[in-house]
C-alpha cells in the first residue's frame, strides 16, 4: 500500500510539472517570414534596431508591427513596446527614388529609395530603405549614429 501511494504521489507531481512547463508555450505564436521580400506592401515585424553608440536592441515577434498598404499609401503601426519609433496609429506615406553622390574614387552616383511618413504635428519622417538579408532595412540617419531598423515580412502565422 505504501508503495502504491508513493507511485501515485510521484505521478501527480510529474503531471503537475508537465502542465506548468507547457503553459507558457501556448501564448507564443509562430510566424513564417518571406525569405526575399521586394515590396513594402504587407505586414512586418521589427526584429532588431541599431541605435549607433547606444548599441543594438532585439525585439520579439509582435512587439512592433508595421503594415504597409501600398494601394492606399497608409502605414499602420502597432508599437506595443513603446520604443522611440513611431507611436501606434495609422500614417500616410509616400516613396521616392533619389540619386546620391557616393564618395568613391570616381564620385559615383547611386540611386536609393526613400520613404516619407507623415506624422501629425511634425514634419515628415524620412528613412532610406532597401531589402537585404531577407529583411526591410529602414535607415533613419547617418550610418554611424542614426537608428537602423530591421524588419521581417510576415507571410502567415505558423501552425503549432
Amino acid at each position: 500500500m505504501n508503495r502504491f501511494c508513493f507511485l501515485w504521489i510521484i505521478g501527480m507531481l510529474m503531471g503537475a510539472i508537465g502542465m506548468v512547463s507547457c503553459s507558457d508555450d501556448d501564448d507564443e505564436i509562430e510566424y513564417v517570414y518571406e525569405s526575399s521580400p521586394t515590396t513594402l506592401d504587407g505586414s512586418w515585424h521589427l526584429i532588431s534596431a541599431s541605435y549607433g553608440i547606444q548599441g543594438v536592441q532585439d525585439y520579439k515577434a509582435g512587439e512592433i508591427t508595421l503594415t504597409f498598404d501600398d494601394a492606399n499609401k497608409t502605414l499602420k503601426v502597432e508599437n506595443r513596446k513603446k520604443i522611440s519609433f513611431l507611436d501606434s496609429g495609422t500614417y500616410r506615406y509616400r516613396t521616392t527614388t533619389e540619386k546620391k553622390r557616393v564618395h568613391t574614387y570616381d564620385e559615383e552616383e547611386v540611386e536609393y529609395s526613400v520613404i516619407f511618413i507623415e506624422v501629425p504635428g511634425e514634419n515628415e519622417v524620412k528613412y532610406t530603405y532597401d531589402f537585404r538579408y531577407g529583411m526591410l532595412v529602414l535607415d533613419g540617419g547617418l550610418a554611424s549614429d542614426g537608428p537602423g531598423y530591421y524588419l521581417k515580412k510576415i507571410l502567415h502565422e505558423g501552425i503549432d
